[in-house]
């Protein structure tokens, strides 16, 4: 810290909270407590002269990379699907002209 009492240089930095989410009211008010976190985070790390880069976790994060990840397995299961009905019908296709030349 400088004689301003600003941060200038850290190895490591980690600051945590703990929230026990009563209702959906204040499930909003996290929701937006972390949005609101992460604009001050991508504000802070643009600054040219800072020596810290901030990272911002949460729940709002997690849940964005949860839905992120449910959604590239959905596309590859269902490119998967459409790859196996084209071998089983080409296959299938090719097993009845084979029948038919004998």
């Amino acid at each position: 810290m400088n004689v301003k009492g600003e941060l200038v240089g850290a190895e490591y930095i980690a600051f945590y909270f703990t929230a026990f989410i009563r209702d959906a009211q204040r499930m909003e008010e996290l929701a937006q407590f972390e949005r609101e976190i992460i604009k001050q985070v991508e504000r802070y790390n643009l600054r040219a002269n800072s020596q810290v880069e901030l990272i911002a976790h949460g729940s709002n994060g997690v849940q964005q990379e949860m839905s992120r990840g449910v959604l590239g397995a959905a596309r590859n299961k269902l490119i998967g699907g459409q790859n196996n009905g084209i071998c089983i019908f080409g296959f299938g296709s090719d097993e009845g002209k084979r029948k038919n030349e004998n």
